[in-house]
């Protein structure tokens, strides 16, 4: 992995204690619904802005 590569594991933000999808974020329990976008966005967007360099 390169130095301008970073992982974010965001799967036991979207589970429940079991692994199972939690149903608020999901349309059909694989595509996100705008709960589960908007959840994404919030654990993305602190990397994100560290990365471009600015904050928000």
């Amino acid at each position: 992995m390169d130095r301008q590569t970073e992982l974010l594991d965001v799967f036991p933000a979207f589970v429940d204690e079991a692994g199972e999808a939690r149903r608020e974020f999901y349309v059909d329990g694989l595509h996100l619904n705008d709960a589960g976008y908007d959840r994404l966005t919030k654990l993305l967007a602190p990397s994100i802005f560290r990365m471009i360099g600015t904050r928000d």
